[in-house]
């Protein structure tokens, strides 16, 4: 993936994915995967209703999950998440904008699609960095 992005982004992207794979591998558990806003339901009062899209469920750690909705201006603190749970929420959240790309390569995807996930991953990146 890193090939694909300018030698300017490279970098920062190689530093996030070490962070993240640096990290201790907690014990596992099931994650949904991609806790974004197209996956939550809402009632009109604001209260979760339901959770969907669990296909990318998998066994993980917790703090992937928490990354997600992190990025979404939910602060994991407020489900009692700790200083560590934290440190390792705020790790994820900072390679969430390169999975795009990754999938999209290891997906075979035509040039064109490769071309604008690469442009949305500078972009993110451009956004993200220092989170």
């Amino acid at each position: 993936m890193l090939p694909r992005l300018p030698w300017t982004r490279r970098r920062e992207a190689r530093r996030r994915i070490g962070q993240a794979r640096d990290l201790l591998v907690p014990e596992p558990c099931l994650v949904h995967g991609r806790l974004d806003a197209e996956n939550l339901l809402w009632d009109g009062r604001g209260r979760l209703v339901s959770v969907l899209g669990r296909d990318r469920a998998q066994l993980f750690g917790p703090a992937l999950d928490a990354a997600w909705l992190f990025a979404q201006q939910w602060d994991p603190r407020r489900a009692g998440a700790d200083r560590e749970q934290m440190r390792r929420t705020r790790i994820w959240v900072r390679t969430l904008g390169l999975e795009p790309l990754a999938r999209a390569i290891l997906g075979h995807k035509p040039e064109e699609h490769l071309a604008y996930q690469v442009g949305n991953t500078i972009e993110w990146l451009d956004q993200t960095t220092g989170w």
